[in-house]
């Protein structure tokens, strides 16, 4: 009779233990896991709601756009240049003080790089960014010109190097 209560003592702790090892192991994962991602400062942004939709009703006003016209691969998917083009209402291209931009893969959102670009001679605005995955991106600008900000985001397909199109 000794051994029976022996046995179930056993295995509820063996149980226990098992599970406080799998919950430990949840939360390892779930830590390290590079495609997990939370909302940068989520409940900040549903506070100033208010100030986002005013910075989307002046984006609207401003009614610059963005074009990304290359993304070109320098050998693999490791780095890549970025040629961005920015005009404003009439088509003529915007001499920005700031433009930064932030980009991250879809699958690896918690991964984000920050990118100022800089104005070539041809007006556009050229950077560099790591570009590990092949797929799709989101690309958030912001851009500065005197007290002016316009913020818009794009997405961009990725293709693997040797299908580069």
């Amino acid at each position: 009779m000794k051994n029976k209560g022996a046995f179930w003592i056993a295995l509820v702790l063996g149980l226990f233990s098992m599970h406080i090892i799998a919950t430990a192991a949840l939360i390892y994962f779930a830590h390290t896991d590079p495609g997990f991602a939370v909302e940068d400062d989520y409940y900040e942004k549903g506070v100033h709601w208010d100030e986002h939709r005013a910075q989307l009703a002046h984006n609207k006003q401003l009614g610059w756009r963005i074009e990304v016209n290359k993304l070109v691969p320098k050998g693999t998917l490791s780095i890549a240049s970025l040629i961005v083009r920015i005009e404003d209402t009439d088509g003529v291209p915007l001499e920005a003080d700031l433009v930064t931009l932030t980009l991250y893969h879809n699958a690896r959102a918690a991964d984000r790089q920050v990118v100022t670009l800089s104005r070539a001679e041809d007006g556009a605005y050229h950077g560099e960014a790591r570009l590990r995955r092949p797929g799709w991106w989101q690309l958030d600008f912001e851009i500065r010109r005197g007290s002016d900000l316009f913020t818009t985001g794009e997405r961009l397909h990725v293709w693997p190097a040797e299908n580069n199109r």
